[in-house]
């Protein structure tokens, strides 16, 4: 089964090209590595994170304040649509 998956990840600005750039901390490291390897998978992924947006590794990042609240959001505890870990949110759009 494919999903859509939305990962919110605050912090450190930083999108998919980052760490070729430079380091970041873990919470961003695991983001970018998750939504890398779902997107292989091919699951539909978008990052929300402090950053300009564009795509990489097949992966859709937005800025956190683009991203569409009613859909899935940090605040979301439904243990049925999301779970999280660290200041990274998973959420199935489903």
């Amino acid at each position: 089964m494919k999903l859509d998956v939305v990962l919110v990840s605050g912090g450190l600005p930083h999108h998919g090209g980052t760490l070729k750039e430079r380091s970041l901390g873990g919470s961003e490291t695991a983001a970018i590595m998750i939504a890398k390897e779902l997107a292989k998978r091919g699951h539909h992924v978008t990052v929300g994170s402090p950053c300009e947006g564009g795509v990489y590794d097949d992966v859709n990042y937005m800025p956190i304040q683009a991203m569409p609240n009613s859909k899935c959001d940090q605040r979301n505890k439904n243990p049925k649509n999301s779970i999280e870990c660290l200041s990274v949110s998973y959420c199935n759009l489903g």
